[in-house]
Formats: structure tokens, sequence, C-alpha cells
């Protein structure tokens, strides 16, 4: 944790980024993207799971 703490001391803008550390939002970022990559696949398992039901109930 110290070192990620001194990479963040020295100020500018790509500062942080020379020491390898990553922005905060970009780590968000790169988290939303991957969360959205696997959306698809698992809003189609829902949709799959309870509708046999519901159309049997419906009738």
């Amino acid at each position: 944790m110290a070192r990620k703490r001194a990479a963040k001391k020295a100020s500018g803008r790509k500062a942080g980024r020379k020491r390898g550390g990553r922005k905060k939002a970009a780590k968000k970022k790169a988290k939303a993207a991957k969360k959205a990559r696997k959306a698809p696949r698992k809003r189609a398992k829902k949709a799959a799971a309870p509708a046999p039901q519901e159309a049997i109930e419906q009738i």
C-alpha cells in the first residue's frame, strides 16, 4: 500500500500513471465493461428460465 501512496504523491497529470498506478475511473470503467460483456448472457438465462412457468400460470 505504501508504494501506491508514494506514486500518487507525485502530483501531475501523468505522475501516477508513470509508475504503473491506474486511475480509479479507469478501473471502474473496466469493471463496468466486464459487467456489460456478461450482461447479455445473464439476461438470456433469466428470460429462458421463468418463461415456461409463467405461460402455464396465465392459461
